[in-house]
């Protein structure tokens, strides 16, 4: 099977959920024999979208990846549309339109979008809220499929992403709530649709020893406040100027920063290695984000055999906690006290949820097991044409 994704950015230094799930169906599927290609940008960085990559192709890690330049841009109009949006929740259908023509854009990743098509049995585009992703989605409609990677946020809600959705030839979701959330909440019809999830790893020469003392919660992702972040920092603030022996580390880039209290460490950045030792050594992996549409440190951190804090408002770390049996959730801050309470106070059973997590990606979330059901949900598709 021929197959080109298209994302905004790839690269092995760019650790995005969907942009690290992008890397390893494509590695996984070149092993099998197929033949793929990745079309992208010379971007970085989604905030600033600065041409840092060198145009043209390249390989990396057995992946035929081809770079394009990122137009110049004011991001005025778009930045201040998207104020707009946020502010009122909702735009004109006019003013949507807008702020998708008014973003990021590459006219050459466009046009070789439009040109070699042909040559492929489909086009994946992930995830599918950028305006940059959406112009060259409407390019292949008759080859498209979306994996959107959904949040239930205001982005989701506007009419050109529903309309995109509805016309793909099919669209892959990563978890039952994350298609629940398009079809029941964001009323989509979609033509075609599969829950399939992310392939999973973690280093293979990790040490993984058990938890240490003092016991840290930690916290691996975007540094960001749209992580909710600041609701974090409060209830481990209030926790310990409650008397309770406890850090919170975190690894990541971002804006966001932590106070300067002892009780705070911030790592940056973390290599796979140390990242998955730090997973080992929790007490346990807290994942505050209430827009998830699968949780791929959230995954790690079981691997590790570690359980996981997740927050109740997020259906899609609250559905796999559930199935898993593998960790706890808290909204109010005697919720979350009372759960870090009961993770120091039963060891055993805190293992016990670990060892259930591990089992849960073992038996749906490595890449043999994601890349089968991809593959055999295109060929079903293919057959439907």
């Amino acid at each position: 099977m021929r197959i080109a994704v298209i994302s905004a950015r790839y690269g092995l230094d760019i650790v995005g959920g969907a942009e690290t799930l992008a890397r390893g169906l494509l590695e996984e599927l070149v092993a099998r024999g197929h033949y793929v290609e990745v079309w992208t940008t010379c971007a970085h960085d989604y905030q600033t979208w600065q041409n840092t990559f060198i145009g043209g192709s390249e390989m990396v890690n057995g992946v035929c990846v081809r770079r394009f330049t990122v137009d110049p841009w004011d991001a005025d109009p778009f930045e201040g549309l998207t104020a707009k949006l946020l502010e009122k929740g909702q735009l004109p259908v006019e003013e949507q339109y807008a702020w998708i023509e008014s973003g990021p854009s590459s006219a050459a990743l466009y046009a070789h979008t439009a040109n070699y098509q042909a040559n492929f049995d489909f086009i994946v585009v992930i995830p599918v809220i950028s305006t940059l992703i959406f112009q060259a989605a409407c390019l292949v409609l008759e080859r498209l499929v979306v994996w959107p990677c959904l949040h239930d946020e205001i982005f989701a809600y506007q009419e050109p992403f529903r309309l995109l959705m509805e016309q793909a030839k099919g669209n892959i979701f990563n978890s039952p709530e994350e298609r629940d959330l398009a079809e029941s909440r964001l009323k989509m019809n979609l033509l075609n649709s599969a829950v399939i999830g992310s392939g999973v790893v973690l280093h293979e020469q990790a040490q993984l020893t058990s938890v240490v003392d003092p016991p840290y919660l930690l916290y691996i992702g975007r540094m960001d406040e749209g992580k909710n972040l600041p609701l974090l920092v409060e209830y481990v603030n209030r926790y310990v100027d409650e008397g309770y022996n406890l850090k919170l580390k975190t690894g990541g880039t971002g804006n966001f920063r932590l106070p300067n209290r002892p009780a705070f460490e911030h790592m940056g950045f973390v290599g796979e290695l140390d990242k998955a030792e730090l997973y080992a050594g929790a007490l346990v992996l807290c994942q505050p984000s209430v827009k998830e549409s699968f949780s791929l440190t959230m995954m790690e951190s079981w691997l590790a055999g570690r359980p996981s804090l997740v927050h109740k408002n997020c259906a899609v770390t609250r559905g796999h906690v559930r199935r898993a049996r593998a960790g706890l959730w808290f909204e109010t801050y005697g919720e979350f006290r009372g759960a870090l309470n009961w993770f120091q106070r039963h060891p055993d059973l805190s293992q016990r949820m670990g060892l259930n997590g591990r089992k849960y990606v073992h038996t749906n979330y490595t890449w043999p097991i994601v890349t089968d059901r991809f593959l055999a949900t295109l060929r079903q598709w293919q057959q439907e044409q």
